[in-house]
């Protein structure tokens, strides 16, 4: 429970576990959804390219946005190359 008080100390992969939890429990709150895309648009406009994986995973799981999504994908890939992030980019192609 302390992990979960200050979501600004959360690394970014936990925060958007937490975002599409919370999206998927469908509920009025959005603590973590609010978080993460304070977060993302932190990241884009950095234009961080470290966490462009966290950022297709929230275009396609939290807010949803194909255009976006396969764009960090693709950035994702130029940089991983493993068949996770393929396959990330299959999800992106197919929302």
């Amino acid at each position: 429970s302390n992990l979960l008080k200050e979501s600004h100390d959360l690394e970014d992969a936990l925060l958007l576990r937490l975002a599409i939890a919370e999206k998927k429990l469908n509920t009025t709150q959005h603590k973590w959804q609010n978080a993460m895309k304070q977060r993302v648009e932190l990241r884009e406009i950095r234009h961080d390219s470290f966490h462009a994986s966290d950022l297709a995973n929230y275009y396609i799981h939290v807010q949803p946005n194909k255009s976006k999504a396969l764009y960090w994908a693709n950035i994702n890939w130029q940089q991983a190359k493993m068949n996770i992030d393929q396959a990330l980019i299959v999800q992106a192609k197919r929302m």
